[in-house]
């Protein structure tokens, strides 16, 4: 299979999407050839089978008013419209990550080249242009049964592909347990919630919000953390 992948960012040092490196590699090891687009390309180092298209925002600067917003988001529009048909002939179907906003773009073109055509959506907003995207879509994939909330017999639920390699489980913590949660801080996280629990329990809250995504698996295995996963995360 030759396939096209549309994401957001491939970076090894993104603190949020750094772990998608990792899943473009192992699905090279699958696959005959991997066409990437990304909207913005940090530190990389995949396989040769793959190549990677950014649509330029690693040197755009996020300022100006509506106008230059405006031009940027259509040059990127451009962009990603000459490379999926330029390198057309390079995939036989797609997988797109979490912006249903490609498959509106092109998902109707997909369908005249008769490119099988995949989302993975994880995220709880259901918008138009989701159900849109469900529409062109041959399979979604998600997280979780509550995860994309659009009634499809397409959905798949994958679990969260967490590589636990990275997290090997440790012995019981030496001294008092400590709770530690990485990543972005949000309300959407809840993060209130986890420290009243924490309060409760009588243990302190440790948050890591913005680091690189390679230094993750360093700061859970501290002498006095214990890593443990759901099964939802382990799959």
């Amino acid at each position: 299979m030759k396939l096209l992948v549309v994401t957001q960012t491939i970076d090894l040092d993104d603190p949020v999407l750094g772990f998608f490196h990792r899943w473009v590699e192992e699905l090279a090891k699958r696959l005959e050839h991997i066409e990437v687009i990304c909207l913005l390309l940090g530190r990389h180092a995949l396989p040769a089978n793959v190549r990677v298209h950014s649509l330029g925002k690693e040197t755009n600067h996020q300022q100006g008013g509506m106008i230059y917003h405006t031009i940027r988001q259509l040059r990127y529009a451009a962009r990603f419209g000459w490379f999926m048909w330029s390198e057309r002939s390079r995939y036989d179907s797609v997988l797109v990550h979490m912006n249903p906003e490609y498959i509106v773009l092109a998902g109707w073109l997909w369908r005249l080249l008769d490119k099988s055509v995949g989302l993975w959506y994880t995220h709880g907003t259901v918008s138009l242009r989701l159900r849109i995207a469900v529409f062109f879509s041959n399979v979604v994939f998600t997280a979780s049964e509550g995860s994309m909330r659009v009634v499809t017999a397409k959905k798949r639920v994958m679990g969260h592909g967490i590589d636990l390699a990275q997290f090997p489980l440790a012995p019981p913590p030496v001294g008092e347990p400590k709770l530690i949660t990485i990543g972005r801080a949000s309300r959407v996280k809840r993060l209130g919630l986890l420290q009243t629990a924490a309060a409760t329990a009588g243990q302190k809250l440790t948050v890591i919000e913005s680091i690189p995504h390679a230094e993750i698996p360093d700061s859970c295995l501290h002498p006095s953390l214990s890593p443990r996963f759901s099964d939802g995360l382990a799959r």
